[in-house]
């Protein structure tokens, strides 16, 4: 129950360990993707029947339904108050404004309750939305721009295989990238094969979630038929949970310091700068401050291809001193702290191993 309604009490803990090294922990947890899939299986079972119109208004109520039903969750409160805004925007014959609606689902939940600010799966929710937003198109294109040498005498089918693994790769990319900081100051872990993993899971997420909320569903009309629907189901679980093993494989984790919240800024400045500057490059229609941009552009990778010789000699000795300074011994240092209820001492090896000794009797 934990994939359609965020139930994961019933869900072991080696297992969602297993899923949170592997980058997974978004299918444990209900959010946005769950809604996307919802919303656009019931647009395209229902449309064709009675219409498009009819179909948002019932997709509007299947979403309100849906968002009680898993307790409110921020995520997706999130998702669903866009999910809704995008429908209301076609039943009004208005245009989606993205921005907008994100902004809105944004001051709806901090009215609601100002604390959740902090909660760590509406951040990753909404960087993750937002990651998609600004960076999907880029990666994408860069993406599209790398081509395999035989990719035009092979079969029309697998190129247009390859560019749907590529679309995949983007939007996880796009919302991994966006995502990675605020994980690292929560959680101090990189899983290294979240690329694969998140491209097997896309295969079959789509169908196991519109399958399974239909299941639950007819579990309360008539029980019996949604116990005898469900068995299919526990190959597609099974799957995921092997895509999850992942985690067991050598180097499958990185863990990391927590970073600093102004280093975290600054690499979203970064990130957002060079988009920005990569998208101004391959622009075609550009203003005059957007031609200066890309002179500089210019200009900085002819300076780049003259000097490779001394970049590579200074990036060589910075790793050297890198390197170095790893084997330079470090000293002894011993803290003892003192609280009035109690004591404890605080040791640092030169091995930069740390040890914690109580002296509470």
């Amino acid at each position: 129950m934990g994939f359609y309604f965020g139930d994961d009490e019933k869900i072991e803990k080696d297992i969602e360990e297993s899923f949170k090294i592997s980058s997974l922990s978004h299918v444990l947890a209900v959010s946005g993707m769950q809604v996307t899939y919802i919303a656009s299986g019931m647009y395209f079972v229902f449309k064709s029947s009675i219409g498009k119109k009819k179909t948002k208004i019932i997709i509007i109520i299947a979403l309100i339904f849906y968002t009680a039903l898993t307790g409110f969750s921020p995520s997706i409160v999130r998702a669903s108050i866009m999910g809704i805004l995008v429908m209301g925007a076609g039943l009004f014959y208005r245009k989606n404004d993205i921005w907008t609606s994100i902004s809105i689902s944004l001051i709806i939940i901090l009215i609601y309750n100002p604390f959740l600010i902090t909660n760590v799966g509406l951040q990753l929710s909404y960087l993750g939305t937002i990651g998609i937003i600004l960076f999907n198109k880029t990666i994408l294109k860069i993406l599209k721009n790398i081509k395999f040498k035989k990719e035009y005498k092979i079969n029309r089918k697998v190129i247009l295989g390859i560019n749907k693994i590529k679309e995949i790769l983007s939007v996880t990319l796009s919302a991994s990238i966006a995502v990675f900081p605020v994980m690292l100051f929560h959680f101090n872990l990189f899983g290294t094969y979240f690329l694969i993993t998140n491209l097997l899971v896309s295969i079959i997420l789509g169908p196991l979630t519109i399958f399974g909320t239909v299941i639950v569903i007819i579990s309360f009309i008539y029980l019996p038929i949604a116990k005898l629907l469900s068995r299919p189901l526990e190959i597609f679980i099974n799957i995921l949970i092997s895509i999850s093993n992942f985690s067991k494989l050598p180097f499958s984790k990185i863990y990391f310091v927590t970073p600093k919240i102004y280093f975290i800024i600054i690499i979203y400045i970064i990130l957002i700068i060079f988009d920005y500057l990569y998208k101004i490059y391959h622009k075609k229609n550009l203003n005059n401050t957007e031609i200066r941009f890309r002179n500089l552009i210019a200009l900085y990778k002819y300076k780049l291809k003259t000097h490779k010789k001394k970049l590579f000699i200074i990036l060589l000795v910075v790793v050297l001193i890198f390197l170095v300074s790893r084997f330079i011994p470090r000293s002894l240092k011993i803290y003892f702290v003192d609280v009035g209820q109690g004591d404890c001492t605080f040791i640092v090896t030169p091995k930069n191993k740390t040890i914690l000794i109580d002296g509470r009797r």
